[in-house]
């Protein structure tokens, strides 16, 4: 992750209790143009054509899932970005994969990877607009 910190844009936001990490969110700016790696499909041109933030991870521990920490991560992760769009990969088979859903993330294509199973590719329009209703995001 040491690299990754050098990247355009990139942000990272904690959550913590009593001194205690409970969750995190980073991600960094994928620039106009750019799109995921081995997607079986491109967003729509405006999606493209426009800088996006990438989520590349957002975790909340699991003893503390539920208490609208994840959703509070989100919000301070994108609140203010310059880009136009966030965009995340999500594992279709997690329950976290509703949720975004829920929140206004729509899905635009799907990739695979080397590593692990299919992902979801999704977008959702900023500024942000997650209410406190999806507070179950985390």
């Amino acid at each position: 992750m040491l690299e990754d910190t050098s990247r355009a844009g990139f942000t990272l936001v904690t959550a913590r209790t009593n001194d205690q990490l409970v969750g995190a969110a980073f991600g960094w700016t994928m620039p106009a143009g750019t799109w995921w790696s081995r997607a079986d499909a491109q967003p729509s041109r405006d999606v493209l054509d426009a800088d996006k933030f990438a989520v590349m991870e957002w975790i909340v521990r699991p003893d503390r899932r539920g208490k609208g920490i994840g959703a509070q991560l989100i919000r301070r992760l994108l609140t203010g970005r310059p880009e136009s769009y966030a965009t995340l990969a999500s594992d279709p088979r997690s329950e976290a994969r509703e949720i975004y859903e829920r929140a206004g993330w729509r899905q635009v294509a799907r990739t695979t990877l080397t590593w692990g199973p299919a992902m979801d590719l999704l977008v959702i329009n900023l500024p942000l607009s997650i209410t406190d209703g999806d507070r179950t995001a985390g």
